[in-house]
């Protein structure tokens, strides 16, 4: 319960731990509107007795931070409908290894009941070319470095070598909170890179990440951030983006020595369905990377 998005879908994070961590789903047709939906499911979850999120003095059904360190999963909610979800954990069960996906520190954002920064999702279960972009690092909100995963994929479900969240820090506060950690899923690589992240959520209106890769050697690092196909970049310079979703305006501005581009890519809200959206690439390259973006809002 405490992973919904305001439109009472799960995000369309790595499927094992997710469907491990909920307890039901409510049925809500897609044509209903986020508010009608948003009402809907605080209704069922009430009925049955099932918090919506927590917060640092407890359970409750609207806002606060959570964190859920056994799956890896830590955001917040605010009473407008924003919502953040930050994923710090393993890419899977070591049992069950073959619907990891190469989703490290990625992320997904809602503002006022909209989704906005989302995850790729999964489209099928077939060996082939959708199959392996839905499962690599590029189809996530993190950062791959030299074109490569932070696992080992193969065929539908294969998994070799994988990363895994090292030194995971949760610092929740009243006004938001901190998480930081780093992964070793490119150990593997030349000049052993190691990537660490740190999300500041201030409560509504502002989300920072700061990313740092560190190896031997010069790497190339690309952080993207995918968008929800209902935004529309209105304004793009070289380190702010200006993005139109259904309830208003956001902004995005990027910070270090990086090159902001857009990317046409896929979302998958469902299996079998793909859906054009955009991904923003901030791209670096060296062997001592400090990159960050601030998205804001109102």
């Amino acid at each position: 319960s405490r992973l919904w998005v305001p439109l009472l879908a799960c995000p369309a994070v790595e499927s094992t731990r997710a469907h491990a961590a909920l307890l039901d789903k409510p049925a809500v047709t897609p044509e209903e509107d986020p508010q009608s939906q948003l009402q809907q499911g605080t209704k069922i979850r009430r009925e049955n007795g099932a918090p919506l999120c927590a917060s640092k003095h407890g359970w409750n059904h609207t806002t606060g931070v959570f964190a859920l360190p056994e799956t890896g999963y830590f955001g917040a909610r605010s009473e407008g409908g924003d919502y953040v979800i930050c994923d710090a954990g393993p890419v899977g069960p070591d049992y069950i290894p073959g619907h990891a996906h190469g989703d490290i520190f990625s992320f997904e954002l809602s503002l006022r009941g909209h989704r906005v920064i989302v995850d790729s999702g999964v489209c099928d279960y077939v060996p082939g070319e959708t199959r392996s972009y839905c499962r690599s690092t590029r189809a996530h909100n993190t950062v791959e470095i030299d074109a490569r995963d932070q696992c080992e994929f193969w065929g539908a479900f294969r998994v070799a070598r994988r990363g895994r969240a090292r030194e995971v820090v949760w610092q929740p506060s009243d006004e938001g909170f901190h998480l930081s950690a780093w992964h070793d899923g490119y150990r593997r690589l030349g000049g052993s890179p190691r990537h660490e992240r740190k999300f500041t959520w201030r409560g509504p209106g502002g989300l920072e990440i700061q990313d740092r890769v560190t190896a031997s050697r010069a790497v190339g690092a690309v952080a993207r951030l995918h968008l929800h196909w209902s935004c529309q970049i209105a304004k793009m310079s070289p380190d702010m983006v200006e993005i139109t979703y259904p309830a208003g305006t956001f902004t995005i501005r990027f910070s270090g020595d990086g090159v902001l581009t857009s990317e046409e890519s896929y979302c998958c809200p469902e299996f079998g369905k793909k859906l054009p959206n955009t991904a923003l690439a901030f791209s670096s390259r060296g062997s001592n990377i400090h990159t960050s973006f601030r998205i804001e809002w109102q």
